[in-house]
């Protein structure tokens, strides 16, 4: 049976959109995390390391773009099932008594989970490549070949350009050299890994993800301990699909303001409502972070480098999930004997605001240094992006004319 181009076009699409549903699973663990501890009667600290080991295992997204030159693509597709079914499964049939299994194999269990996301990703960036390539001009194009990564042509901007031309106290000198300093004058140059790590703009971009969107996932693990250190539990998992659901609509958002503001909520209240909105912001920051990454790297750094260096940059991912989830795990088993209470399984667990007061404070501190990484950041790189656009208009100017 033959099917036209247009049912492809919308076999493609749904598709992509249920394999990224089953990427879902990478904010589940704060709707199991309650229990995982009491199952295996861990602390805080150790079950800080679990959720860290889900972030380890995205690290290693990068093996399946290795086999997908390799294998056929439903090989790919087949691993991301079996890694997520491996993973999450078992730790299902953990937490409901079938047996049981010692904490470091639980641990390898949740790196293999987490380990699950990237091949997924990488099967819907497959198929969005495949669309574009195969449908752009409403017919397949001939050939079996197909390009992953899409080649930017950038332009050479005289370095006047970026010069100051206005006259400015010693202060606002000092302030220009340090905006101006090494930025970056062309969108989408390539940059080799030797490179990348000398640029300041890759570090401030590295600091304003590290500063923001990592506390953000490391927030949502520590989602389930919260809402139970409030007094509600049973809407860890409603808390969660709220977060689940800002975080798709992420991409609205253009800076990270509203994260510090989120953690000064939650210090200064623990009613249900503002514990609501606080994950709705923070999960509207990290979205931002997550679904932008990709795209940003390759803007600033290159296309076709931009694999390598977006693996680069997530490595702040496991380094901010061990760094602020021990702050916090740390902080919480400190309060437990000040504030404490056995639960059904006569596991001791931390009750009341000051199990994560401290945590919120530091974590919003650390917020505004994201923050203020991604001004300059946006100081460094606006002049680039307004000549990219004024050349990209005057090119588009011409054309309009003769219509």
């Amino acid at each position: 049976m033959k099917i036209s181009v247009k049912c492809r076009k919308w076999i493609v699409l749904i598709a992509a959109i249920w394999i990224q549903a089953f990427t879902g699973t990478n904010f589940d663990f704060p709707s199991y995390s309650t229990q995982m501890k009491s199952k295996l009667k861990i602390n805080q600290v150790q079950l800080n390391y679990m959720a860290m080991g889900s972030d380890i295992g995205k690290m290693f997204g990068w093996c399946s773009g290795v086999v997908l030159l390799y294998f056929p693509t439903w090989v790919v597709l087949f691993m991301a099932a079996f890694l997520g079914l491996f993973g999450y499964g078992l730790q299902w049939l953990i937490i409901q008594g079938h047996f049981s299994l010692p904490y470091f194999m639980v641990f390898l269990l949740s790196l293999s989970a987490g380990g699950s996301i990237p091949w997924f990703n990488t099967i819907v960036y497959l198929v969005k490549k495949l669309y574009r390539a195969y449908y752009s001009d409403g017919n397949p194009v001939e050939g079996p070949k197909y390009n992953l990564i899409e080649i930017k042509h950038h332009e050479e901007y005289p370095e006047e350009s970026f010069a100051p031309t206005e006259k400015k106290n010693l202060l606002g000198w000092i302030f220009d050299m340090t905006i101006e300093k090494g930025r970056l004058k062309v969108l989408g140059e390539e940059h080799s890994v030797a490179l990348l790590v000398t640029r300041c703009d890759f570090w401030l971009y590295y600091t304003a993800y590290f500063c923001g969107g990592a506390i953000g996932l490391v927030y949502s693990n520590n989602l389930g301990q919260i809402a139970q250190s409030l007094g509600y539990i049973s809407e860890t998992k409603a808390l969660n699909s709220t977060r689940m659901y800002t975080t798709r609509t992420g991409m609205l958002m253009l800076s990270l303001v509203p994260l510090p503001i989120a953690f000064l909520l939650l210090v200064l209240s623990d009613h249900k409502t503002d514990l609501c909105v606080a994950t709705g912001l923070i999960g509207i920051c990290s979205g931002f972070l997550i679904s932008t990454a990709v795209s940003l790297t390759s803007e600033l750094f290159g296309s076709k480098s931009s694999g390598i260096n977006h693996n680069i940059l997530i490595t702040n991912i496991p380094l901010g999930s061990l760094l602020y989830g021990i702050i916090a795990a740390v902080i919480y088993d400190d309060h437990i004997g000040i504030s404490q209470k056995v639960d059904l399984d006569d596991k001791t667990v931390c009750i009341g605001r000051k199990c994560y007061h401290k945590t919120f404070i530091v974590w919003g501190c650390i917020c505004l240094v994201g923050l203020a990484s991604s001004c300059l950041l946006f100081l460094r790189t606006k002049p680039a992006y307004e000549l990219y656009y004024k050349k990209r208009k005057d090119k588009q100017s011409p054309t309009c004319a003769d219509n």
